[in-house]
């Protein structure tokens, strides 16, 4: 993505934990934060540190059916994950998953359970971008 570009990918967690998962292990894939995904608050709320590690802890494995022990961690996805309500207001988010593609001088949004590639090209359609088409190709596996 150009510097003025920007993809963001609106989140919750009151959505699946495997949707999430699964939204987040695409982002992974891409690297260099070409995606950021983001939420907008804590899920336990501020007080409760001890919920929300475990909450994102869970979301973040790489593997679902993986479980932490004393001798063992489980391979996490390197996404880093941003809390932003102001981001929500500023793209008037109200639905979750939110993906939106903001390149400097227009904005698209496109909203839906559905894999990242399928939300990316849904996207393109109507933005026509280069850079998505890069990210699709790249998700696609250079297809």
């Amino acid at each position: 993505l150009a510097a003025s570009e920007h993809l963001y990918l609106f989140l919750s967690s009151s959505m699946n934990e495997d949707a999430l998962r699964r939204l987040l292990a695409g982002i992974d894939s891409l690297g260099d934060e070409q995606i950021v995904p983001v939420f907008a608050g804590l899920p336990h709320g501020i007080d409760n540190w001890p919920g929300n590690t475990r909450f994102f802890q869970q979301v973040l494995q790489a593997e679902s059916t993986c479980r932490d022990t004393a001798t063992k961690t489980c391979e996490r996805l390197q996404v880093p994950l941003r809390i932003n309500p102001a981001l929500f207001r500023q793209y008037e988010i109200t639905e979750v998953p939110t993906l939106v593609y903001d390149n400097g001088s227009r904005t698209w949004t496109v909203q839906g359970e559905a894999g990242l590639a399928v939300l990316l090209e849904r996207m393109n359609k109507a933005a026509n971008s280069p850079a998505l088409a890069g990210l699709i190709a790249s998700l696609r596996g250079g297809q």
